[in-house]
């Protein structure tokens, strides 16, 4: 029995540093990452209205703020399931 505690437990501490490892990650993207990715697609934006850049420049910007929300959206997929993990490994929902 105390081999099967020991593995609930190591269970539950994986479980708790993927969660909080996926939390870093999506507090990565909203906290910078998408902010500045929102701000050059902006100023990108507003470069090719006044004729300073090409439309391919504003193309490219878009292309990129899509594989990043991408990423964002792959960080919160793990993320949930981190957490489902944990609450199974702990055995009841969590908040």
């Amino acid at each position: 029995m105390l081999a099967a505690g020991r593995d609930v437990e190591r269970e539950i501490e994986t479980a708790c540093a993927n969660l909080q490892n996926s939390e870093k990650i999506l507090s990565l993207y909203t906290t910078s990452i998408i902010p500045q990715l929102e701000e050059n697609l902006q100023l990108t934006r507003e470069a090719y209205s006044l004729g300073e850049v090409g439309i391919l420049a504003v193309i490219q910007e878009q292309k990129k703020f899509f594989e990043i929300n991408e990423g964002y959206l792959s960080a919160l997929h793990d993320r949930q399931t981190a957490m489902v993990r944990l609450e199974a490994a702990v055995g009841s929902a969590l908040e």
